[in-house]
């Protein structure tokens, strides 16, 4: 049998924002500044959880690990950019694209349960608060880049069938999380609307307010990107859409939290006198 012809593919182009050739500079500095937010953020609250014994506890091992994909999510797109707006270096390699496709992927479905589990936890400290301690505890484990339907848009066969198995999967995945963050805070509305002291229902729903944020930008940027029926052309407003939630929001996430909680604001405190004093 004589085999048919047979296209190989070595590396793709990366397009970025090519269109706007003096633009590049200023874009280059606007994502580093993100990047490196993103760093010193996440490191931050990563060093005080590891320093400070107050903060050994099971929401901020949610936390602690909320951090490091952050710091994943970001750091598997983000120096990549960085290059094609500084050295114009748009070539990607087939194992690299792939490598980061699969990257990508990974770290945004595992954030969506991540933040689902941080919604139980918020469930099981408002609605079973004397039961907190024995059920979380340390024995109960509770286009600017490769983006996948970028990728679809090269092929040159059918890709139909491929297009619905995906959006189906992006769309249960998505919907599960969703149905299960939801079952937690109805109970735990319903346990703050029972409360007596109008103080009682601020602490309770204060403690829910960042995780609330995040969830809804998250979910919003996820659903808007993952969910949409796909065009046939990707606009400059579309590659700013897609890159939000691998960039912005891993930059956002320990800013949310740290301005809203007490006790990493009080770890801080206490790291930067603890420094000043020596």
């Amino acid at each position: 049998m004589q085999k048919g012809n047979e296209t190989q593919v070595v590396e793709f182009i990366i397009f970025g924002f090519s269109d706007y050739p003096n633009l590049q500079i200023l874009l280059f500095i606007v994502f580093l500044c993100i990047y490196l937010v993103t760093l010193m953020g996440n490191l931050t609250i990563l060093t005080l959880m590891c320093v400070d014994s107050r903060l050994h506890t099971p929401m901020y091992f949610f936390l602690f690990n909320l951090a490091i994909l952050d710091l994943c999510l970001s750091s598997c797109t983000l120096p990549k950019m960085l290059s094609i707006f500084l050295m114009d270096n748009k070539r990607i390699s087939f194992v690299g694209c792939m490598t980061q496709l699969y990257l990508l992927m990974s770290f945004t479905g595992v954030e969506s349960y991540l933040l689902t589990a941080m919604a139980y936890d918020r469930y099981v400290a408002i609605c079973n608060p004397l039961r907190y301690s024995v059920i979380m505890n340390k024995r109960v484990i509770n286009h600017l880049f490769c983006d996948f339907h970028t990728i679809l848009k090269l092929s040159c066969s059918d890709i139909s069938a491929i297009k619905l198995l995906m959006n189906t999967l992006d769309v249960c995945l998505a919907l599960l999380s969703l149905v299960l963050i939801l079952t937690s805070y109805i109970h735990i509305f319903y346990s703050i609307l029972k409360m007596q002291s109008t103080k009682g229902r601020y602490k309770a729903f204060s403690t829910c307010s960042s995780h609330l944020i995040i969830l809804t930008v998250y979910f919003a940027a996820v659903l808007f990107v993952y969910v949409k029926p796909m065009s046939k052309s990707i606009s400059s407003v579309d590659k700013l859409l897609d890159a939000f939630y691998s960039t912005v929001i891993p930059m956002l996430n320990p800013i949310i939290y740290s301005l809203r909680n007490k006790d990493i604001k009080a770890a801080l405190k206490k790291g930067l006198q603890g420094k000043l004093g020596d």
